[in-house]
């Protein structure tokens, strides 16, 4: 929660505006220019791309490596 807090700090704490209303229309934020968004895309796609790896790959693996198909199915189980 600290390091979203850094990361999104107009989210933690807010710039308050003298005038009650304001009359400017705020500008549109992209979220391929917004540099908030990027290290969430990062943390993200870095776990999914880690968990989709591990779950694909690690039964091959653990056969190749001469682990039972029971072994194999528990830690897979244990995994999930």
């Amino acid at each position: 929660m600290l390091i979203v807090g850094r990361l999104v700090p107009e989210k933690v704490h807010p710039q308050r505006s003298n005038t009650a209303t304001s009359t400017t229309p705020k500008p549109k934020m992209h979220l391929w220019t917004n540099p908030h968004a990027w290290p969430f895309l990062l943390t993200f796609g870095g776990q999914a791309t880690l968990s989709y790896t591990v779950t694909a790959w690690m039964p091959a693996l653990m056969e190749y490596h001469h682990v039972s198909a029971g072994h194999a199915g528990i830690v897979m189980a244990v995994y999930a």
